[in-house]
């Protein structure tokens, strides 16, 4: 079986390899299709055929293909390359369709960065120049970052961490998701699912994974790891899923 690679981010995922037909669902992200060989997406009320494909988030879609580079790329709802794309790219629409000419030069085997074929991807989408802004992490955040990390239960709260840098709850919001591209509550899931798996990797059972990883229980654990990258973690953790699965910095 062709080897499936998932990249876990703070505010994306990328998913590379074969798909399998998962039938038609939704979720809070926008989702970026990519494949050098025509991808097929099942939308409600048209079926698209293209090399790269865009779907807003809470759309509902399928996608099937069988190339061994076909990508997914999953953005967070709520991150600001989400939002960028969905104002510059998608401009009202809920789904926009590209055939390429030339393609992403990518080669998980050959140990490519990630984070160069996302940008990579960029520079095909309309509304250019989209770029990210590129910021110096703020020393209060990056300590915060720590703290967190550092909580054993992931529960560390907004006046906690105002309170551990030296800021109001208002401005320690609204940096945090300056600096960090995502709200403060999505950071501490992304830490969650990241704790999640890797207990589920030394052999814990859902359950205890969903506990160990500060989840009310398996069900919340199971719909968070939906919403965040389309697959339960049952389907990728399992000898039949063959998914590695890589985590990375923030970009």
């Amino acid at each position: 079986m062709t080897e499936r690679n998932l990249f876990l981010f703070p505010d994306r995922s990328l998913f590379v390899g074969p798909l399998t037909d998962n039938g038609m669902h939704s979720h809070h992200a926008l989702q970026i299709v990519y494949s050098p060989g025509p991808v097929t997406v099942e939308l409600e009320k048209q079926v698209l055929k293209s090399s790269l494909t865009v779907i807003g988030p809470n759309v509902k879609h399928a996608v099937t293909g069988n190339h061994p580079l076909q990508c997914i790329l999953l953005l967070d709802g709520e991150s600001s390359l989400c939002q960028s794309i969905v104002r510059n790219c998608l401009e009202n629409k809920e789904v926009l369709s590209l055939s390429l000419s030339s393609h992403v030069p990518f080669d998980v085997s050959n140990g490519d960065s990630p984070s160069r074929w996302i940008e990579g991807l960029m520079t095909f989408l309309p509304g250019q120049p989209l770029r990210e802004k590129t910021v110096a992490l703020d020393e209060r955040i990056a300590s915060a970052c720590t703290y967190i990390q550092n909580d054993r239960d992931l529960r560390a709260s907004l006046i906690e961490l105002a309170q551990h840098t030296g800021l109001s709850e208002g401005r320690f919001t609204h940096l945090f998701k300056e600096q960090m591209g995502i709200p403060l509550r999505r950071y501490i899931l992304w830490l969650r699912i990241r704790r999640a798996i890797e207990a589920l990797k030394e052999g814990l059972s859902l359950t205890d994974a969903a506990y160990e990883a500060g989840f009310a229980d398996q069900a919340h654990m199971s719909r968070s790891f939906k919403e965040s990258f389309g697959s339960s973690p049952a389907e990728l953790l399992t000898a039949r899923g063959n998914v590695r699965i890589t985590f990375c910095a923030p970009s």
